[in-house]
Order: structure tokens, then sequence, then C-alpha cells
């Protein structure tokens, strides 16, 4: 999508965002919420474990928004290994609703122990929601085989996971980023 900076804001396409007001679309100005989680967690291939629970963000009425994370992981096992993960949502405290899993993805490999980064994104429309709410996300994990190790724990360790050089901290930590707009 190409985009053009103008006096009056950024042109994507047909449709200018601006702070001063709604595009063509009826977007008004975008809002971005990011978290990071330090702690650290290791997960076996029994039952799904709840590890992190993030913070109910507070999300502005009839809004468009686009949720990715990224799960720093490792695995010291010899086989298979693999992070299996479950993602949920709730609104206003609300029950969790269950999102699906991703299947066996990131750091299953053989016959070595892998180090990798599990990522993925989704699309939430809540343009039916008159009213700010809030909105938190939990996550649950579990391994193929073995024990996966989530965010600095394990024998071999993943560093500490903080950047000084980017004059941000905890670049590779466990992150949740939220990007959207608001219609209201």
């Amino acid at each position: 999508m190409p985009s053009t900076l103008t006096s009056a804001g950024i042109v994507f396409d047909d449709a200018t965002l601006t702070s001063l007001g709604a595009d063509s679309l009826g977007a008004k100005a975008p809002f971005i919420i990011t978290q990071s989680n330090t702690a650290s967690y290791s997960v076996n291939n029994g039952a799904v474990q709840n590890t992190w629970q993030t913070n109910d963000f507070s999300i502005p009425a009839k809004s468009k928004l686009t949720v990715s994370y990224n799960i720093p992981c490792r695995h010291d096992y010899e086989g298979w290994g693999g992070l299996h993960t479950h993602l949920n949502y709730r609104i206003n405290n609300g029950a969790w609703v269950y999102m699906g899993e991703s299947g066996y993805s990131a750091v299953m490999h053989t016959p070595s122990r892998g180090i990798a980064h599990y990522r993925n994104m989704h699309h939430f429309d809540f343009t039916t929601l008159t009213s700010n709410f809030t909105l938190g996300f939990l996550f649950q994990h579990r391994s193929y085989a073995g024990t996966t190790y989530i965010n600095n724990t394990s024998e071999n360790n993943l560093n500490d996971g903080d950047s000084t050089y980017t004059g941000v901290a905890h670049n590779y930590r466990m992150q949740i980023f939220l990007k959207g707009f608001t219609y209201a």
C-alpha cells in the first residue's frame, strides 16, 4: 500500500489519516498498545499450561485492531521438541474466549536443540461495541515432547532478553502489540 506524508497527514491510496478527524472511510487516528513479559516458563508435553495473562487494555469503542505477538522459546530435547500455543481473549473481564491453537510450531526440529521465536497475528472487528471496553489475553502452551522453555529458562539460557543498544528494554522477551483504529 503506497503512502505519502503530507501536511494534512498520511495518505494511503484513497484514505487520509490525520490527527484532526476521520479518514474517508470513517477511521480516526490510530492507537498502539504494547506490553512485554519478563517471566520465565517451562512447559511439558502433558496438559496445556497457562503462561502469560496480559493486562486488560483499554480499547476505544467501535474499533478494529490487529494483535501480534512474539514468543521466544528454546527446546533442549534431542527429539522433535515443538511448542504448541493457545490464545484466549476476554472483554471487560468476562469469560475467556478460546481462539484456537497454533499446532506444533516453533522449535520443532530433529535432532537439534531448537531456539526460535513463535510469532502470529489476529485481526479483530469490534465496531459493534458502542462503549469503550477492556481487552485481555491469556497465553497457554504445551510441548510436543520433553520440555520447552519460554523467556529465558533453561540450562542453556536465552540470555537476558534485554537490549541496551536500542533504547527499548525487553526486545527479546514475550511481547504483544495491539494496533488499531476507532470508528467512533
